[in-house]
């Protein structure tokens, strides 16, 4: 393993481990989407902004059922859909700064050197959220290939700030992990939080029957957090 790839690694370890071993992190029911998805065609704009917001807020989890609208036969509501779908997607939230909704939407338009600049800028106003659901969506090789340097790591320093939380918000460091391209110094960080977690023995059970050089990578950093040297080698 190479030494930054360790660093990495440990940083994640000794901050996940310095959290008291309680119960395993489990996903959070998903809130069930009520009449807003309905009220986009209501024929009151006090209303349809209402509802507006309250899919905005309900993020990934709406993105479905908005999904639906578009299909449907009310213009104005489809619009209002698209919309809520592109922000999300984006991840720009209900919450976000006026800033960082400034630099994502600047990302959107722009070119190359354009988003090179943008992704610098969201890293210093540590919208990391932002930052990986962008590299996530992007499609041009030439800006995936440009954007690499400067979006590697993201995921892991995201992961950093969820645990250093009062409280530990350990469920947000699993899921900027699991936005990430799946590389060795995440793959490493996100097993020393399984660690941590209690279930890292869990999830090597599921790891055994990946396939592929990925199933290597992941087994490799499960058996090496779980102190399983020789299996972990054998999986390198």
């Amino acid at each position: 393993m190479k030494l930054k790839e360790a660093s990495t690694y440990w940083s994640i370890a000794l901050a996940a481990a310095s959290l008291a071993a309680g119960a395993p992190v489990t996903p959070k029911e998903p809130v069930a989407l009520p009449d807003p998805v309905a009220a986009l065609s209501d024929e009151s704009y006090a209303v349809r902004e209402k509802a507006s917001r309250e899919l905005w807020a309900q993020g990934e989890k709406g993105l479905p059922e908005l999904r639906k609208v578009l299909e449907g036969k009310d213009p104005e509501a489809a619009v209002r859909a698209r919309e809520l779908i592109r922000k999300i997607e984006l991840g720009i939230l209900p919450d976000s700064s006026p800033k960082i909704v400034a630099l994502v939407m600047r990302y959107d338009r722009g070119g190359v050197e354009e988003k090179r600049g943008v992704i610098n800028e969201l890293k210093r106003e540590r919208a990391y959220r932002q930052i990986l659901k962008l590299y996530a969506l992007e499609k041009n090789q030439e800006t995936l290939a440009m954007l690499e340097e400067s979006v590697r790591g993201v995921a892991v320093e995201a992961a950093r700030d969820c645990i250093a939380a009062e409280p530990p918000d350990m469920a947000g460091a699993f899921a900027f992990l699991d936005m990430a391209r799946p590389e060795a110094p995440e793959l490493m960080a996100k097993a020393a939080l399984h660690r941590a977690n209690g279930t890292l023995e869990e999830e090597l059970k599921k790891a055994e029957h990946l396939d592929g050089e990925q199933g290597h990578l992941w087994r490799y950093s499960l058996l090496a957090c779980a102190g399983r040297l020789p299996e972990a080698a054998a999986e390198a």
